[in-house]
């Protein structure tokens, strides 16, 4: 069988993939990864057939042109990179790879994709990589700070779900009718039920995580945490004998995506000194914070987490899926310091299982930082509850789960 994956985004989008991915050539499978030329390397060494979807060059220019701050600005350039832009080349791509045997795995927002393979019928599973993506009345998501959601009562929540909904509608359902008027498919008239596919979504996170609301959609599948695994990572000699020579380390990042990252790692730097906490700083900019590094702080562009974290005192992070998963694995707890998109929903769910803080940026930001780190530091209860989740296996077996619901979807797609 061939399995053809495709994720645009950052690492935490593209790295989910990649370990469910390898569950499929382990069997012998041939997996085929489309996504950004800045990640072909991590494709090939890992097994995967790779198909290119933009260059490096635009992955960074992209990442460098947001300001993950302004939320419009956001929010524009993410449907730009991961709807709109992709439509052609994907298609394109497809009519070179047979379709006999061929599986589909993609993200939601796969307009070009998705039509593909309505027309010629190819099994399709769309993958979630975080709650906040199933919209619930019962359970609803974090959206903001501001926890409004949390606080709308029910009949409000539902006219702003309809608002949400209509706005995309009017944004997407012209182009996405126009790409199926061009294989002769009828028009859609609302994009949420669209995106998802209807046979089988994946949830990519244990349902411990998200309580599973009654009220998502029928078809969904939590498979649990897909664990990234990067084997052929060599190890930082100075980063290992960093950890070796220092105790109450803490870890802080704000994510690969994140080029605005020199206040937040001033700010941290000057908190670190105040508490005399040891820090490694983890950015894919790390050039912006040379002035920061000195012998209590290690700067470094990337880390192997599921080999760093388990040997820290604790972690502080934006938010983002991947991260969070890496860290409750590892048992320590986490402070979130959210900037957007599944963020803020992510945190929400760390407070709830009691293994993290959520400190929100703006006013007052470093002294709140700082409070909070003082309470990573002191409370036990804490360090508890993240070994505890730490110890249930089976919220981190994602990758081979999906690979198993995925297996069972095909067998009974070819039956049908």
């Amino acid at each position: 069988m061939k399995v053809l994956f495709i994720s645009l985004g950052s690492y935490g989008d593209v790295l989910p993939m990649v370990s469910i991915g390898k569950e499929f050539i382990k069997e012998g499978h041939e997996a085929i990864l489309m996504t950004n030329g800045n990640f072909q390397d991590l494709a090939l060494d890992h097994g995967f057939s790779f198909l290119q979807l933009g260059s490096k060059q635009e992955y960074i220019y992209t990442i460098e042109s947001v300001n993950v701050h302004k939320p419009l600005s956001l929010a524009s350039k993410l449907i730009e990179f991961l709807v709109l832009s992709p439509i052609d080349e994907m298609i394109e791509h497809m009519s070179g790879i047979p379709l006999d045997d061929l599986l589909i795995v993609s993200y939601p927002g796969n307009i070009g994709i998705k039509v593909y393979a309505e027309k010629y019928n190819i099994p399709f599973v769309s993958t979630v990589f975080a709650p906040i993506l199933f919209h619930s009345i019962s359970q609803p998501a974090r959206l903001s700070p501001f926890k409004i959601t949390e606080k709308l009562p029910k009949p409000l929540l539902s006219i702003l779900y309809f608002s949400i909904h209509k706005i995309i509608d009017i944004m997407l359902c012209p182009k996405i009718n126009k790409v199926r008027s061009n294989f002769d498919l009828g028009p859609i008239k609302k994009v949420y039920p669209w995106i998802l596919s209807k046979d089988l979504t994946l949830g990519l996170f244990p349902e411990e995580f998200s309580l599973f609301p009654s009220d998502w959609p029928k078809q969904i599948q939590l498979t649990g945490f897909p664990l990234a695994c990067i084997d052929n990572k060599p190890p930082n000699i100075e980063l290992d004998h960093f950890v070796a020579s220092n105790n109450n380390i803490i870890l802080f990042t704000q994510g690969t995506p994140n080029a605005k990252v020199l206040d937040f790692f001033t700010q941290v730097s000057l908190i670190c000194r105040d508490l005399q906490i040891c820090a490694i700083f983890v950015s894919q900019f790390e050039e912006q914070l040379a002035s920061l590094e000195n012998e209590n702080t290690f700067i470094c562009r990337s880390v192997d987490f599921s080999k760093i974290l388990p040997k820290l005192t604790g972690v502080v992070h934006h938010g983002g899926i991947g991260t969070t998963a890496q860290s409750l694995k590892a048992g320590i707890p986490q402070i979130i310091v959210p900037w957007g998109v599944d963020q803020f929903d992510n945190a929400k769910h760390l407070v709830r299982l009691g293994v993290g803080l959520e400190v929100f940026q703006g006013n007052n930001f470093q002294n709140r930082l700082k409070f909070a780190l003082q309470n990573l530091l002191s409370n036990p209860n804490l360090k508890t509850k993240a070994l505890e989740y730490s110890n249930k296996v089976s919220l981190f077996q994602g990758a081979k789960k999906s690979y198993d619901t995925l297996i069972g979807f095909v067998k009974k797609h070819n039956q049908s």
